[in-house]
């Protein structure tokens, strides 16, 4: 089960209205380098054959879809929201928590800038 905060919900329904995104839902990846490094990503997207789909109570607004190969890296994950300043979060961020990490599993930040780990031009590509 993937967990969104109330606050970090609330932001993505506004960006995802600012973008002119509402009928796509939130997608969640992982993508794999060549180091076999992992990066987490977010952003706006349609469901595609094979993707998990998931709502969350009290925010039944939004969908958040997750591909076959990124759902072992997001089960139990909790996406926050931090709307404050901090020495390590210079802007606004997304945050991915996980309670139980896998081996070799990390977590990101996406910040206010990459609108949600989209390219600085637009959600919906």
């Amino acid at each position: 089960m993937i967990q969104i905060t109330l606050n970090a919900a609330q932001e993505i329904l506004k960006r995802q209205q600012e973008e002119g995104c509402p009928d796509k839902g939130l997608r969640l990846f992982v993508e794999e380098s060549c180091c076999q490094d992992r990066q987490f990503g977010m952003a706006f997207d349609t469901h595609a054959p094979g993707d998990q789909r998931f709502k969350n109570e009290g925010t039944q607004d939004l969908e958040v879809l997750v591909d076959a190969h990124s759902l072992p890296y997001f089960k139990g994950i909790t996406i926050g929201f931090n709307d404050r300043l901090t020495p390590h979060a210079a802007e606004d961020t997304f945050e991915l928590f996980n309670p139980t990490p896998e081996e070799n599993a990390c977590a990101c930040r996406e910040g206010r800038g990459s609108e949600a780990g989209c390219s600085e031009s637009s959600c919906c590509n």
